[in-house]
């Protein structure tokens, strides 16, 4: 944009040289001089002329010289400008692209964390439900086993019971047998004891009778 305003204001100013030389006389005849107390004559109004002509060549050269050096410039700066354009629009292209393939595959992506998701969620429930189930009928086998524990132990205890009666029973016979046995053999030892005073008694009263008999019969021939 400031290569074009500088062009056109050269092209103005190109113009504004071009009005000055219309207005300057070619003949000096023609030219007339305002104030007629001035020096200058003809020649020297040629002499401006011809100054002023190759000063307006040397501007216009000059001009057409910053004409083509803006126009190349901006020249350049289009085609600059354009290949940047290019460069932005294939750039923008492949972004575009680059997204719409991130998109694709976020989505993809996206499908299969879903997928993935509803397959856990699935697994959890029916694990859950498995481990509910399982509980339940653990919880309802530990009540069984516990009154069948219970049951067991009350039976065990109650065999324990009639064991510990038996042994007292046992034991209250074995003490009543004991007491019996020593009662028996005080009975066999008083009755041992009347034995032999018995004994003792027919043993003195035979030794009598064989005395008396000895005294009061004579003694038999031997033959």
């Amino acid at each position: 944009p400031d290569a074009i305003d500088n062009t056109f204001e050269a092209i103005q100013q190109q113009k504004n040289v071009q009005k000055e030389l219309e207005n300057v006389p070619v003949d000096a005849d023609a030219h007339e001089i305002k104030n007629k107390n001035s020096m200058d004559g003809p020649h020297k109004c040629k002499f401006n002329k011809i100054t002023l002509k190759q000063e307006a060549d040397k501007i216009e050269n000059n001009l057409f010289k910053k004409i083509a050096e803006k126009e190349h410039q901006a020249k350049l700066q289009l085609e600059e400008t354009r290949v940047g354009l290019a460069e932005v629009r294939s750039s923008s292209v492949q972004l575009m692209a680059s997204l719409e393939a991130l998109e694709s595959r976020v989505d993809r992506g996206l499908r299969e964390v879903r997928s993935e998701v509803a397959k856990l969620e699935f697994t959890v429930g029916k694990t859950e439900a498995s481990q509910s189930y399982n509980m339940e009928r653990s919880k309802d086998h530990i009540i069984d086993d516990s009154l069948a524990l219970k049951s067991q132990i009350h039976t065990h205890q109650q065999h324990i019971d009639q064991l510990v009666l038996k042994v007292a029973q046992m034991q209250t016979k074995s003490v009543e047998e004991h007491a019996y046995e020593a009662i028996c053999k005080a009975n066999f030892t008083s009755l041992d004891v009347r034995i032999a005073k018995l004994e003792g008694q027919k043993h003195r009263k035979t030794r009598q009778n064989s005395k008396f008999l000895g005294k009061n019969w004579p003694s038999l021939p031997i033959n």
